[in-house]
């Protein structure tokens, strides 16, 4: 798998923890409540690394060919009728454009629960221990006041109510949230980590590398800092280890803006 490097950054600053509390998703992979306050987390700290970006080095290209594409903003806002839509060709809609930089804008409707995302297409599941890479450069505006998810790692089986883990903008900060305890619970417990600082409007780098050892590795870097972050799944996904998939893309946590998220490069690598 070929490696692409988008930043040098030099050891920093360190996280703050923030306590953070969030709802579950639905059956079979798609969430349909993003961040809200009524399920337990539990919020631990992790050493940032990196002071500001030195360097950057642009993917060279949009390699959506293994993504499928949904939004909810197709139909008008209805969360529970989601559109589908090719990312690697559609152009000029309210949801997913192609900017005169030749950046792809995601999009959705402002109200609670709506997302415009790309997600490996059905077929493409795997164990944490795929050789699998995920990286894209964005900047992400009109953030809402509750958060929005811009990266996940999901599971497809059926009976998985919740992402593994979510990466998400809020408040100004990024955070990255693992599920604890059984994905078929009807409610959720979890792990919070607290990430680098986030001014709206600059850029970010955000990677998603799954390890033949066994876990994921989640980097993300904004102007601010680098945090990397080790996602192991927990003895409770033991039932559903073959089935994970990633995905990018807004997904509002709130009801007071629609969010936007700029994709400057995006890549992606598996090696079957």
């Amino acid at each position: 798998m070929k490696k692409n490097i988008l930043f040098k950054t030099v050891l920093g600053c360190a996280s703050v923890a923030l306590l953070t509390i969030f709802n579950s998703c639905s059956p079979g992979g798609d969430e349909t409540s993003p961040i809200v306050q009524d399920e337990t987390s539990l919020i631990v700290q992790e050493k940032t690394k990196g002071t500001a970006i030195t360097a950057r080095a642009a993917l060279a290209q949009y390699d959506f060919s293994k993504f499928d594409g949904e939004t909810s903003s197709g139909n008008g806002g209805t969360i529970s009728d989601r559109a589908y839509f090719n990312p690697s060709t559609t152009d000029n809609t309210t949801f997913f454009d192609v900017s005169s930089s030749g950046y792809r804008v995601f999009k959705c409707f402002a109200a609670y629960g709506n997302r415009t995302e790309i997600k490996e297409k059905k077929g493409e599941e795997s164990p944490i221990t795929a050789d699998k890479d995920m990286e894209y450069i964005a900047k992400l505006e009109s953030i809402p006041s509750d958060g929005v998810t811009v990266a996940q790692i999901h599971n497809r089986h059926p009976d998985v109510n919740r992402p593994l883990t979510r990466v998400f903008v809020k408040s100004g900060v990024f955070y990255i949230r693992t599920t604890t305890n059984n994905p078929n619970s009807s409610s959720g417990t979890y792990s919070t980590v607290t990430g680098p600082n986030y001014t709206s409007g600059t850029d970010y780098t955000l990677r998603i590398r799954f390890m033949s050892a066994g876990y994921a590795t989640i980097t993300i870097t904004t102007t601010s800092s680098t945090i990397t972050k080790d996602i192991t799944p927990s003895v409770n996904w033991n039932s559903y280890s073959s089935t994970y998939y990633v995905k990018a893309g807004v997904y509002t946590g709130g009801s007071d803006v629609a969010p936007k998220l700029s994709m400057k490069a995006f890549d992606f690598d598996r090696v079957y």
